[in-house]
């Protein structure tokens, strides 16, 4: 990829388990498509074709993004983003190992096959071994034989390995950064709704376009809001604390609310200094004085 980019285009359609980024064409000046083959039954569509706008080039100095509400189109202001965190650069190799690292740990590892000592029967032998006519046996359970052992058959084991923290924090910021750039990023003053009916969300959802979103805020949910997205399709929810690369590529949207998008900053930033955030304690004491109001 060219030193200079100034417009890339990230498709993905396929298996993780193949993903390769390579360069398709390119069209002057320094238009460059990287294209990601990527198949998944559960997920047919990670991230959309988009250019990365102006907002997304290395040397705009502020990162900037509207303030939504929740329940209505207003826009309430601008927020200052750090560049560090939605403004790295597109690696699609670090998506690639991080979303391979997380499906290993998913996998429980406990396909089993018996072998022919832990088949039952086959103890003694079938018939003599001379005399018989017949080719010489030693058992009913032996591999050639039907209801016989497996040679060479899975165990159980672990699929686990370790990646380095570097990578991991590399690949949060690369997934935030992608999704802003392609304009699937929002952020909302607060997560809260005054409804607890799904219908009620659904219909918020179908005027804003959302049809797979994933909600991350700093701390507890309200419990109107996680009565009314807990039984919708493709709505998922996450707190800051529990953000993962797979989980941001596996919806279209990604919603953030303030708190949420200090909390990450600070995070992945390394500058305690940088934002004042509560702890778990005041979050769940805010949560549940408003659980009560509402």
């Amino acid at each position: 990829m060219c030193s200079v980019v100034r417009e890339v285009g990230v498709r993905v359609f396929a298996d993780w388990n193949v993903l390769a980024g390579r360069v398709l064409r390119r069209q002057p000046p320094f238009r460059t498509f990287l294209s990601v083959t990527v198949r998944h039954q559960q997920a047919p569509l990670f991230l959309q074709t988009a250019d990365f706008q102006e907002r997304g080039r290395r040397d705009v100095e502020q990162l900037t993004a509207w303030i939504e509400t929740l329940e209505l189109n207003d826009m309430l202001g601008m927020i200052q983003l750090d560049r560090r965190v939605f403004g790295a650069k597109p690696r699609l190799d670090i998506l690639h190992r991080i979303v391979l690292w997380q499906r290993a740990k998913r996998r429980s590892g406990t396909a089993k096959t018996k072998t022919r000592g832990e088949v039952s029967g086959g103890g003694r032998k079938p018939w003599r071994q001379k005399g018989s006519g017949r080719a010489r046996q030693g058992s009913i359970r032996a591999p050639h034989w039907r209801g016989g052992g497996v040679v060479h058959g899975p165990v159980p084991k672990s699929y686990y390995y370790s990646l380095p923290k570097q990578v991991r924090r590399l690949g949060l910021k690369v997934a935030l950064s992608v999704k802003y750039a392609q304009g699937d990023l929002h952020v909302v003053d607060k997560l809260h709704v005054n409804s607890h009916k799904t219908r009620d969300m659904v219909s918020l959802l179908e005027a804003k376009k959302w049809k797979s979103v994933l909600f991350i805020d700093s701390g507890y949910f309200q419990k109107n809001f996680r009565l009314a997205v807990c039984n919708i399709q493709k709505v998922h929810i996450l707190p800051s604390r529990g953000i993962n690369v797979y989980s941001i590529l596996l919806s279209e949207k990604t919603v953030l609310s303030v708190n949420a998008v200090k909390t990450i900053t600070r995070r992945l930033t390394d500058n305690p200094s940088l934002y004042t955030y509560q702890s778990s304690a005041e979050d769940r004491s805010q949560s549940l004085s408003e659980q009560e109001l509402s």
